[in-house]
């Protein structure tokens, strides 16, 4: 690859410390060598889901690169000396990247996720953001089976690869949530030719469905926030156990890390 980014190692996985511009600079210089590979974007329910499933650590692990995506995680950077370090989200790097590469040359894009009105909405979304942007294909693939595994997710991962290789793209953003994007891309590496994002829930903010956190908010990393008042139902049982994992978090990679670091620990 062109060249290396700084990474720093937090719960076990090796996280990218850069600048949102840094990242995406990154990933279409090095596009070619990405191919059929993905791309992570961590945040702090990412590091509890890693604690809590040795499964989900082995795809997190797979990944060819990992993101700051969560506010937290890019603390964490700084306080392990890497003090230039941002929080580089999925959305905003999907939406950089459809920007620089909007000239058809640059490359094509494929959407995996959401839902067909979702995903019209995204499209003239995308169109806003670019209009010259090469849109290879949309994939709405329906309901992912509990534990991403067994037969019916063998045979939705099937049908992923047919049309993502008939469309024959060059990015390609997966937006289903964690854990399961993750899981979806663990089993797409290698069978589709073209770089994988683990984008969350990039397309509904594009599309406005729900509306994304407003500027401020996100300067303020208040984003969380704004997203618990949002959904109530469905995100605060997740940021909570945020919460109570953050000190745990915390004690793993910063104090646990220089009383290792003290000792000669050369495994850490």
């Amino acid at each position: 690859m062109n060249r290396q980014l700084k990474q720093i190692k937090i719960e076990g996985l090796r996280i990218a410390a850069c600048s949102e511009k840094k990242a995406a600079e990154y990933v279409i210089e090095n596009r070619d060598e990405l191919k059929g590979k993905y791309i992570s974007f961590v945040n702090l329910y990412s590091l509890v889901c890693v604690l809590e499933d040795e499964a989900y650590k082995k795809a997190q692990r797979g990944a060819a690169i990992r993101f700051a995506d969560g506010f937290p995680v890019a603390i964490l950077q700084k306080l392990h000396g890497a003090h230039y370090a941002k929080r580089v989200t999925g959305p905003d790097i999907m939406e950089r990247i459809l920007k620089e590469t909007g000239d058809a040359k640059s490359g094509s894009h494929f959407f995996l996720g959401s839902d067909d009105d979702t995903l019209l909405s995204l499209m003239e979304k995308v169109k806003e953001i670019s209009s010259s942007v090469k849109v290879a294909g949309t994939l709405d693939p329906g309901e992912v089976p509990v534990g991403c595994e067994g037969e019916r997710f063998n045979e939705m991962i099937d049908v992923i690869v047919k049309k993502v290789n008939e469309a024959d793209p060059d990015y390609l953003w997966v937006a289903l949530g964690t854990p399961k994007q993750e899981f979806v891309m663990e089993a797409l590496a290698g069978k589709v030719d073209c770089v994988m994002f683990g984008v969350g829930a990039a397309f509904g903010f594009q599309a406005q469905i729900p509306p994304r956190a407003p500027k401020w908010m996100r300067f303020m990393n208040l984003e969380w926030l704004y997203r618990i008042f949002s959904d109530p139902k469905r995100l605060s049982k997740r940021y909570l156990k945020c919460i109570l994992a953050l000190p745990v978090i915390v004690f793993h990679n910063i104090f646990k890390g220089r009383e290792r670091k003290a000792t000669g620990d050369k495994n850490e």
